[in-house]
């Protein structure tokens, strides 16, 4: 004051000027007058203060998280002096230089006097060095055949770890064989942290029981079966086996249908080298028939029926009373009640009855749908719609059955779907779940004048995204909406399928044009000149 259409401005008694504003000043005083072209106002002192002074750049030392300690530290070391705060990440200043207890991350440094604030530093805490997991190990027992033993590391496993034994140098193997009785302590090691000891124990060589040494009573006429004992080893605590099968106490074997037949003595822990012993075929007539059936299958129509017993040179075998063959096994039956007969060609066994069940029924072919990720749900699910039922139930990538027809919490990928009815199985149906749809973003970066009195919003926002802007825009280009009228609010808005839509609001912005039209230079080069009103 005073202002005026008539009035005009002087510095320092210099050339009057019609802006009441005097711009780019350096520090000093000054005299200030108005003249309304005839008479001047007597002057007016003003000063400009000298530029405030700014802290010098910041330095920082670090200390990294380590294999016990999961944070880590920044300590400013430059500039330090009373009166100066420091901040993290833009948070509140304090008045200590050092940041304690800090996850992994990068953070952003700035030092305050007060009045000034530094350029910002940027350092980097890095993620706690991996320490191995608890050591697990299976270990193979010296054996009654191996005096030593072995262990094997089983978890943690992987490219650059490494395992040591007792404290000894580490190895690239997880295996340590050719081990004596003893306890050992295992460790793994990833270069950096070492895991907790393991302690694994081998036992001692068990001894084995002495070779065996069998008598054996042959079926006669009227017995159509034999028997075995075992006379050497004996004793307790040993149990006698049979062809590898089930071990008894008794060290007879009774019953037994003609055949060669392996004898093995068990102290319960090693068991014997075996002895051959061989049941004559009895007599004139086949011993009585046993045979294994194989039922029709989920893929199969037709079964099998296989004879055992007898089986040899010179006998033939039959089908309900039907020609003699001279395979024990009878192939491609239909569902019913067979009876199987043998011939020695002169005499012919009694009959066993076995039955051909019908084929079981297969579940029809998977139908199901999907529950596709959402901007605001990480995962999907998938529902089978058929077959569906009482009896029916459900696996995804072959996994444990369940008894609803829907799987939820998918993370994205490909699954595979079957139904069982619980005996059969359906051909799967391969099901996809998308991967999430990124979370949607919208800011404004900057606003600038253009030459011609509009200016110009740049913005930020996630691939895939919808612009949508209020009427007026004259442009909405990628990152940045330009050719908006002075004085003009802007509304902008970002859509994407899926998610909520983002909105900002920019507040208008009045400019005026620098230059005439037609004489402007080029709008790259002169937007920065601009003047905001």
């Amino acid at each position: 004051s005073p202002t005026g259409i008539d009035l005009t401005y002087s510095l320092d008694g210099r050339t009057y000027q019609s802006s009441p504003t005097f711009s780019s000043l350096s520090s000093g005083t000054y005299n200030i007058t108005v003249s309304n072209g005839t008479c001047t106002s007597s002057s007016v002192s003003v000063t400009i203060n000298s530029q405030p002074v700014t802290p010098d750049s910041v330095k920082a030392t670090v200390t990294q998280p380590s294999c016990n300690i999961a944070t880590g530290s920044i300590t400013i070391t430059s500039p330090t002096a009373t009166g100066l705060t420091y901040s993290l990440d833009g948070g509140n200043y304090q008045s200590s230089p050092t940041f304690s207890s800090l996850s992994s991350g990068t953070y952003n440094i700035t030092v305050s006097n007060g009045t000034c604030i530094s350029s910002s530093v940027s350092v980097t805490i890095n993620g706690q060095p991996t320490t191995p997991d608890s050591v697990k190990a299976t270990v193979s027992q010296p054996s009654c055949n191996i005096a030593t033993g072995s262990i094997t590391v089983t978890s943690p496993t992987g490219s650059g770890l490494t395992y040591g034994l007792n404290g000894s140098t580490y190895q690239s193997s997880p295996t340590f064989s050719g081990l004596v009785p003893g306890t050992y302590n295992i460790t793994v090691s990833n270069g950096t942290c070492v895991s907790a000891p393991v302690s694994v124990t081998i036992n001692s060589q068990p001894v084995t029981p002495d070779s065996v040494k069998a008598t054996v009573i042959q079926p006669t006429c009227n017995v159509s079966t034999g028997s075995i004992t075992v006379t050497s080893p004996i004793g307790s605590g040993l149990t006698y086996g049979l062809n590898g099968g089930n071990y008894q106490s008794s060290p007879t074997f009774s019953g037994l249908a003609p055949g060669t037949y392996n004898i093995t003595v068990s102290n319960g822990i090693c068991t014997s080298s075996s002895v051959s012993m061989i049941i004559n075929s009895q007599p004139v007539t086949p011993d009585s028939v046993k045979a294994t059936v194989i039922q029709p299958s989920c893929n199969v129509a037709a079964g099998s029926i296989t004879v055992t017993s007898p089986t040899g040179s010179g006998l033939t075998y039959g089908l309900n009373g039907g020609n003699y063959q001279s395979s024990p096994t009878f192939s491609g039956l239909a569902s019913g009640t067979y009876n199987i007969t043998v011939s020695n060609g002169t005499c012919t066994s009694s009959s066993v009855s076995v039955t051909i069940n019908g084929q079981p029924v297969t579940p029809d072919s998977v139908k199901a749908t999907v529950t596709q990720p959402t901007c605001n749900v990480a995962t999907g699910s998938i529902t089978v719609t058929s077959p569906t039922g009482s009896g029916l139930t459900y696996s995804l990538d072959g996994g444990n059955y369940q008894s609803s027809p829907t799987f939820s919490g998918l993370a994205s990928g490909t699954y595979n779907i079957t139904v069982s009815n619980g005996t059969c199985s359906s051909s799967s149906v391969s099901v996809t779940i998308n991967v999430q749809p990124p979370t949607l973003s919208l800011s404004v970066k900057e606003k600038l004048c253009n030459t011609d009195g509009t200016y110009t919003v740049f913005y930020q926002t996630v691939a895939g995204a919808t612009i949508n802007v209020n009427a007026g825009v004259v442009n909405a280009a990628a990152s940045r909406i330009t050719g908006i009228p002075g004085g003009k609010n802007l509304t902008i808005t970002a859509s994407m399928p899926g998610c909520d839509d983002m909105m900002v609001n920019v507040p208008a912005m009045t400019c005026v044009q620098t230059c005439e039209e037609a004489k402007c230079i080029p709008f790259f080069i002169t937007r920065r000149i601009a003047k905001q009103k």
